[in-house]
């Protein structure tokens, strides 16, 4: 079988590397005392050049999926396995114009 994923979702996903990458290292730290899971990150569009250098840098690429997607949308869920996922975050895009709307 496939080893345990981390279902990843929200604002942050789409527009703040450095939330996104910061997360990733936590949860793929060694100290924690497990392995890392797989990570799948569903964003509302390609992941920006910049995320995509920086989770490079860091080799956290090997741990990471990403998916343009929408979570109210059952094919995506479908697509990132959220219903056998072992975890599931929302990263709120904490730069937000409209938090109101970000909490939607």
């Amino acid at each position: 079988g496939r080893r345990p994923h981390a279902l990843v979702i929200g604002g942050a996903v789409a527009s703040s590397s450095s939330s996104v990458v910061a997360f990733l290292e936590q949860l793929s730290h060694k100290a924690h005392g497990h392995h890392a899971p797989e990570v799948v990150l569903m964003g509302p569009h390609e992941p920006t050049p910049e995320l995509l250098h920086e989770i490079k840098q860091r080799k956290l690429n090997r741990l990471c999926t990403h998916l343009v997607g929408n979570p109210v949308h059952e094919t995506d869920c479908m697509r990132a396995r959220a219903e056998s996922c072992s975890m599931a975050f929302v990263l709120a895009d904490m730069s937000a114009m409209d938090p109101d709307v970000e909490d939607e």
